[in-house]
């Protein structure tokens, strides 16, 4: 995947639901609403373990 993109639209493409991807990624769900909205943003081990699950590149996800 080479387009930018955001994290909520990341897991939608994933096919993944916030709790699943939550889950799969090892943080409360409410932790993974905040990165989405924006409100924090995730450690960079929990990043890359958030692109591994959602199979995209970290340059795709934060160089928006």
């Amino acid at each position: 995947m080479s387009t930018k993109i955001t994290m909520k639209a990341a897991r939608v493409n994933a096919g993944l639901t916030l709790k699943e991807a939550s889950q799969k990624i090892g943080v409360t769900l409410q932790t993974l609403a905040c990165w989405e909205s924006g409100k924090t943003s995730p450690t960079i081990k929990k990043a890359f373990k958030l692109c591994e699950v959602y199979d995209i590149n970290i340059n795709d996800l934060f160089l928006q």
